[in-house]
């Protein structure tokens, strides 16, 4: 299977740029729905030539996302490949983010983040199409446009997705040095709601109850409840009309990452305590919020995963190294749904989300090659779980 897939890649490297600069020269993040849905439209037609059975799911808000399917004559296992399509907001000039080429390295907006991934797997896909294996079962691509803003859309669509599904392929951007990830951890946004009376600062600041203060207070708790790779970051707070009005109301937004079940239960109830708290009198606290992307942890079938990947780096003179991260992403609501799978499946590179954002060129090539085999493996009966 690797000498037709190599070479057909190989042949295709200028044809796998220019789809490249097509989708990454679109501006097109997760609020311009028209915007991404024509990046998906381009997707869905490559993947159509291929003889996918291709749809749209039209969703309010947010892009199309695209479901493709193809099945063989014969039973088998089923491969699932996934992508998004939406990039993040950019408040500058986009003709700077547009794609870029200086050797070796491809700088633009969504390079890394994640068209690339997708343009490996339509490749990785037709190579492996085009190689001449017996393949057995069936393969679905999932394109989303909702994930820079967590997937609010498409999450729920997951499970009815993943019915079947064997194994899962995730082509966000590769780590340097051959870096693919396996473990994520689950997030969360929460947020404290304080009411609190509002009365002048000067001249009756008694008669007031300090939303900001009780705030305060339990923003500082919050975050103590830090303890080793758990961690919370509160990045926005809001309150009050004026400096001289003792404030009734005031808000604070709260990351929180977890490693692990058993730290997310731990957060969860430590939160609902302290917003019962009450440290100013005549103030009261909502708490809101919810964990979307639950901790992504090895699961049956994760080794066998990372053991075909290793084995197929190394032929391809790229090897690979697997590593945990803090970012959360479509593998957490894939792998808590009892589905085994690899993520960074798309071209390496850093940046993500800034100017700079860039992937090394040659890894569009090289994963291209890993997405077929790594597939091709499943649906030849090569993937056994463990």
């Amino acid at each position: 299977m690797q000498q037709p897939v190599s070479a057909f890649i190989d042949q295709r490297k200028q044809d796998m740029v220019d789809l490249l600069r097509q989708v990454v020269d679109i501006y097109a993040p997760s609020s311009d729905a028209a915007g991404v849905t024509r990046v998906g439209d381009i997707f869905a037609s490559r993947l159509r030539s291929l003889g996918f059975t291709v749809r749209r799911v039209e969703v309010p808000a947010y892009g199309a996302h695209v479901v493709a399917d193809m099945s063989f004559p014969q039973a088998g296992p089923r491969v699932f490949l996934m992508g998004h399509i939406d990039t993040v907001e950019y408040s500058g000039d986009v003709s700077t983010r547009r794609l870029s080429i200086n050797g070796n390295i491809a700088k633009g907006l969504g390079a890394l983040d994640m068209r690339g991934g997708i343009v490996s797997a339509i490749y990785g896909l037709e190579a492996l199409l085009r190689s001449g294996e017996n393949l057995a079962g069936s393969i679905r691509v999932f394109i989303n446009s909702d994930e820079e803003p967590g997937s609010p859309s498409s999450r729920p669509l997951l499970p009815d997705l993943l019915k079947g599904v064997t194994a899962a392929l995730i082509c966000e951007g590769g780590r340097p040095e051959g870096g693919m990830v396996v473990e994520r951890k689950g997030c969360g946004i929460w947020r404290f709601k304080v009411t609190g009376k509002a009365a002048h600062a000067g001249a009756e600041p008694e008669k007031g109850a300090s939303a900001i203060r009780e705030l305060i207070e339990k923003v500082r708790a919050a975050e103590d409840l830090k303890s080793g790779p758990t961690t919370l970051n509160c990045g926005l707070i809001r309150g009050g009309v004026a400096p001289y009005v003792v404030p009734d109301f005031a808000e604070a937004a709260i990351d929180i990452r977890v490693p692990n079940p058993a730290e997310r239960q731990r957060i969860e109830a430590a939160l609902k305590e302290i917003a019962s708290r009450t440290y100013v009198p005549g103030t009261s606290t909502v708490l809101e919020g919810q964990f979307h992307r639950p901790p992504a942890s090895s699961i049956k079938g994760t080794k066998a995963l990372q053991d075909l990947a290793v084995k197929f780096g190394n032929a391809l003179g790229t090897p690979v190294k697997f590593i945990p991260t803090g970012g959360v992403g479509d593998i957490n609501n894939i792998v808590d749904a009892g589905v085994p799978a690899l993520d960074g499946l798309g071209p390496q590179g850093l940046g993500a989300h800034g100017i700079d954002e860039y992937i090394e060129l040659p890894t569009l090539f090289s994963k291209a090659k890993m997405i077929a085999l790594l597939a091709g493996a499943i649906l030849t009966g090569q993937f056994k779980p463990q």
